[in-house]
């Protein structure tokens, strides 16, 4: 500390300030004070230098709340961390969708210090809200879910914003059995169809009747889905979505229980771009499956397409009605049998040249 800032908060007294600066000339050249000599000073200088150390104690401690005053301050919010959602073919009804144990929600109060956060609901079917306390939403469709937990908000506060949503979904459980390649229990949502069931489950086997699909609800009721139909005309009400301990049965066909797999199937070979089996559906033509197919190729001949029946008989067309158990051939055109991948006009230069050489030859 230096001497010409004491003199600001002493009295203006000359025996004092002498004094004063003496005792601070002594510490800066000892670097240590000798209290010996406070109590060697007259009783008015004494009580000069203790209003002296009072004052500056007063003034830092006036700086100091200052300072607290001017510092601003900052809510303490819990930011959610952004989740991997999960993808929705669709956004949700809150009409319709059911809220169950292990939902996510996300609640926002505003308040002097503001509070966001999220909520699982717990598997009684509740959530739990600091300073507000349990809210039973399990059961209940998404909109009357957030209209109870604001209701329960506004009453507790009721000069606050308040905001609540659904964050995430749940996982729940449902099982696959009968004609699937891996048949067990798999974790899915609640806005999961049958279909995707079926793609966590492994392909069908060749023998499954997906026209004959039946969910098993855990409140006894039974659902019949016609699958084909959503597979080759995008019927979606016979995709429909599950439910928590859902169990999805594939039956067997007739023939698919006795050995022969290939009944209910279609097969498709040839020129086509993804040649394979396909579940047989009533009223489809040749032409239908090679679009299944993924279409013909370049060099195929949709005019002599064949279809070999199960007894034997061979037909041919593109419009010709399939059977369950077919195999439809699309052959190659003459043009690709004579000349490959060649042009016209190459094919026409080679045949040339190579009669131009044969005549150099005689």
């Amino acid at each position: 500390m230096q001497v010409h800032s004491v003199f600001f908060f002493l009295p203006i007294c000359p025996v004092a300030r002498l004094k004063v600066a003496a005792i601070f000339a002594t510490v800066n050249d000892n670097e240590r004070m000798d209290f010996s000599m406070i109590d060697s000073m007259p009783e008015k200088a004494r009580g000069t230098i203790t209003l002296f150390f009072l004052a500056i104690g007063f003034l830092a401690a006036q700086s100091s709340l200052q300072d607290l005053r001017m510092e601003p301050q900052t809510p303490q919010v819990k930011s959610p961390q952004i989740a991997k959602f999960t993808a929705l073919e669709q956004p949700i009804d809150p009409s319709e969708y059911v809220v169950g144990p292990g939902d996510i929600f996300v609640v926002s109060i505003n308040d002097v210090e503001p509070y966001l956060d999220l909520v699982v609901v717990t598997p009684a079917g509740d959530i739990v809200i600091p300073a507000v306390g349990g809210i039973a939403v399990g059961g209940l469709t998404l909109a009357e879910a957030n209209r109870s937990v604001l209701e329960r908000i506004r009453r507790m506060y009721p000069t606050l914003e308040a905001y609540c949503t659904l964050y995430d979904l749940r996982k729940i459980r449902v099982g696959i059995s009968g004609a699937i390649n891996r048949a067990g229990y798999y974790l899915t949502t609640p806005v999961s169809r049958v279909s995707d069931l079926i793609a966590q489950a492994g392909t069908p086997l060749i023998s499954a009747a997906l026209d004959q699909v039946v969910i098993e609800r855990l409140d006894g009721e039974h659902i019949a889905c016609d699958l084909t139909r959503f597979y080759y005309e995008g019927d979606i009400s016979q995709n429909p979505t599950l439910q928590g301990g859902d169990r999805v049965i594939l039956p067997f066909t007739p023939a698919g229980a006795n050995g022969d797999n290939g009944m209910r199937q279609v097969i498709v070979i040839g020129e086509v771009r993804r040649p394979g089996s396909f579940i047989y559906q009533p009223g489809l033509k040749v032409i239908d499956y090679v679009a299944l197919a993924g279409g013909p190729t370049t060099y195929s001949s949709l005019g002599n397409i064949r279809v070999l029946r199960a007894d034997g008989q061979e037909v041919k067309g593109p419009r010709v009605g399939i059977l369950a158990g077919d195999i439809v051939h699309v052959r190659r055109s003459l043009r690709y049998i004579l000349v490959g991948n060649t042009g016209y006009m190459q094919g026409i230069l080679v045949g040339l040249n190579m009669y131009l050489a044969f005549l150099a030859t005689r």
